[in-house]
């Protein structure tokens, strides 16, 4: 089994989903417009994976990464959970379809 991971501290949330922004705010680490920054920049893992969406949904049991810090996102005890969002299995969008345009040639009288 592997080991678990070391986490620095837990942030504890009061509701899900939270955007993951405002878990760079809740953590001290930077303001709101700084964490919609270094996420944009791609300073931020959610789940070990790099996001770079600043509203990303954050639920309880994630886990939040910026440069050698490592959260536990915990909901606090008795507040609803949410169901999770599948944000990733939506319809990618269809291609705009060319349609050619005729032609026209001005008219010589």
């Amino acid at each position: 089994m592997p080991d678990s991971p070391d986490f620095d501290d837990t942030i504890t949330i009061s509701g899900e989903p939270i955007e993951l922004y405002k878990i760079l705010k809740l953590a001290g680490v930077a303001t709101g417009g700084e964490g919609k920054m270094l996420i944009a920049e791609g300073c931020v893992a959610l789940n070990a994976q790099l996001e770079t969406r600043k509203r990303k949904k954050v639920y309880g049991g994630d886990t939040v990464q910026f440069g050698e810090e490592l959260w536990l996102i915990a909901l606090a005890e008795g507040a609803p959970r949410a169901e999770r969002a599948d944000e990733d299995n939506s319809p990618a969008p269809q291609p705009k379809q060319h349609i050619p345009r005729k032609k026209t040639r001005p008219k010589l009288s």
